[in-house]
């Protein structure tokens, strides 16, 4: 297991690496230089992210860090083993923070994104562990819980327990969780309102309504994005993204994301992470079992909460390559909102917002194939138009 691990984290970076020398070179070649250069600055910086990462993985676990955490607490109670999660998952996330750091005041500040103060990141990290103790303590409690008995259906308690819990998160996170850090409004521009609220009725469609986000709080990116379950659904749009684009523009985001509810995007994501879960739940279930899993990685006491920590921390080095099959399911969900928003409003007006997006967050409107399969949860601006310059020409 050890040299599978060590294996499996240097040929990750390698691989990161590489892609994101091929993501450069492709960028530089589109002669959008402004683009080009906030690409070249956040590579690097994603290359170096991972290499401390992987750093931090290894003293936490080959390193004896979990072990000598692990010695702190009394891991094999319950009690014990949930405050093991916390400290563990506390100290982990703070060797993070000078990444954190970097990124924010580093790169997107010299860029001219940022526009989050100090004062505002202390505060946003401090209410961030704070939520953090509290969900984690539910979530690793429960799991712990359902784990004391060790039996043929522990995967399936763990894999109930996990998707009742996050289908819990997803219904409280935008009335709960969110307005923790940002402010939202109901949209006011009754043009707006009025565009929105016909496109709604078209397609008998119900949500919670649209909300304006204080996003220039913290970045001067703009963007939209649809939150929530069920009644608690609700299309958000950065006050950003209102100050960027004209009425038709903003009809034809709003569709896109509208888009995503009306083809039940949300639905068949859950359904399909409830498989996914399914299947590492039950290999997780299958390692607690095997002390190697425990020895092989550094650590030497035997607990169920040492166990969990152990595979939520290494189960992305393993899963690396897999990455293009859900990248790519991703992309497949934004050409179809795309197809939705181009029907409801005419291509046009959502082939004028992507472009003027790209052009104000810096997005590279062109990405290298292999790159994108790994890293891009979005086609690339100039695939997205090129799709919707066809449905015009169909339509013409």
């Amino acid at each position: 297991m050890t040299e599978a691990f060590l294996a499996a984290l240097v040929a990750g970076l390698a691989l990161h690496a590489y892609l994101a020398g091929r993501q450069v070179r492709a960028v530089s070649r589109s002669g959008d230089q402004e683009a080009a250069a906030y690409v070249r600055a956040r590579m690097r910086y994603g290359v170096a992210a991972a290499a401390v990462h992987a750093l931090i993985l290894l003293g936490f676990t080959i390193g004896g860090g979990l072990e000598a955490l692990s010695g702190l607490w009394d891991p094999t109670s319950l009690r014990g083993g949930v405050a093991l999660l916390l400290s563990a998952s506390l100290l982990f996330h703070l060797a993070h923070l000078p990444l954190s750091i970097w990124s924010t005041f580093g790169i997107e500040a010299r860029f001219g994104f940022n526009r989050t103060t100090p004062r505002t990141y202390c505060l946003d990290l401090l209410k961030g562990v704070a939520l953090g103790l509290v969900l984690g303590g539910l979530g690793g409690g429960g799991a712990l819980y359902f784990m004391r008995r060790h039996d043929p259906f522990l995967f399936f308690r763990l894999w109930a327990g996990w998707m009742v819990f996050s289908l819990i998160l997803q219904w409280i996170y935008p009335t709960w969780i969110a307005p923790l850090f940002w402010k939202f409004q109901p949209l006011r521009d009754p043009s707006l309102a009025h565009r929105i609220e016909d496109l709604l009725k078209r397609n008998g469609l119900s949500i919670r309504g649209v909300f304006v986000m204080d996003g220039t709080r913290r970045t001067s990116k703009a963007n939209a994005f649809l939150a929530g379950l069920g009644r608690s659904r609700r299309v958000v749009i950065l006050d950003t993204l209102i100050d960027l684009l004209d009425p038709e523009e903003l009809e034809a985001v709003v569709a896109h994301e509208l888009g995503h509810h009306r083809l039940r995007h949300i639905p068949r994501s859950l359904a399909w992470g409830a498989v996914y879960a399914f299947v590492w739940i039950s290999l997780f279930s299958a390692l607690l079992e095997r002390r190697w899993f425990f020895t092989d990685l550094g650590v030497t006491t035997v607990s169920d909460a040492v166990g969990l920590l152990l595979f939520l921390w290494i189960l992305p080095v393993f899963r690396f390559p897999l990455r293009p099959l859900f990248s790519r399911s991703s992309k497949k969900r934004e050409y179809a909102a795309d197809a939705f928003a181009a029907k409801e409003t005419g291509p046009d007006p959502l082939v004028r917002a992507l472009t003027k997006l790209s052009r104000h967050n810096a997005t590279a409107r062109v990405s290298d194939p292999l790159y994108s399969a790994y890293f891009d949860s979005h086609p690339s601006p100039a695939l997205r138009v090129l799709r919707l310059r066809e449905k015009r020409r169909i339509r013409a």
